[in-house]
């Protein structure tokens, strides 16, 4: 993969948020700080808490100044609990719709499918190495998987993806999310 070594992908004015939460399990939270499509932060908790997340969230927030409206967290499972304690941020419900009814399962696997295209684009450039091993193994598990019967794209699902590594795709789960900042219209309002 170049996307450590797409050095050339400009910095912005425009910053993100990324978030792939967990709990006390096996997962962990990935948040991930963006400068456009440059990721310039990374910070992993192993056990954390749904207050230790939105305490994170709001200290990358203040440090790098980022808009509310361009952080977005997995709001399945326990983030909900940090959407709903950071109000204004946006919730990513893998299994919602895509945006602009295009022909993918969910919203997840459009997030996902635009992410392997930026990358084959070389348009992101990862700035630090926290995670690059993790990274690029689940990055090789993105892939097509079987058509459904309206002919929808998909990709491995996560349950599959967790029998090949032995954990949860966390850090490429928060990567696709950035997508969703391209794939959604901006409103004045957002």
């Amino acid at each position: 993969l170049e996307l450590w070594s797409n050095d050339f992908v400009e910095e912005t004015n425009d910053f993100y948020i990324t978030s792939d939460i967990a709990r006390f399990g096996q997962d962990k939270t990935v948040v991930m700080v963006w400068n456009g499509f440059r990721l310039i932060d990374i910070h992993t908790m192993q056990i954390s808490s749904v207050v230790d997340s939105i305490n994170l969230i709001n200290q990358l927030r203040q440090k790098y100044k980022v808009p509310i409206s361009n952080i977005i967290v997995d709001e399945d499972g326990v983030g909900g609990g940090v959407k709903d304690g950071i109000k204004g941020i946006k919730g990513f419900i893998n299994n919602s719709k895509p945006i602009k009814k295009d022909n993918y399962q969910n919203l997840k696997t459009q997030c996902y499918y635009t992410l392997a295209d930026y990358c084959n684009k070389n348009k992101i450039y990862i700035e630090t190495e926290i995670g690059k091993e993790d990274i690029v193994q689940e990055l090789e598990y993105v892939q097509m998987y079987d058509m459904d019967r309206d002919n929808k794209l998909r990709i491995l699902p996560k349950d599959k993806v967790k029998e090949h590594i032995g954990r949860s795709p966390d850090y490429s789960d928060a990567l696709a999310m950035r997508m969703y900042f391209e794939l959604k219209p901006k409103s004045r309002y957002n």
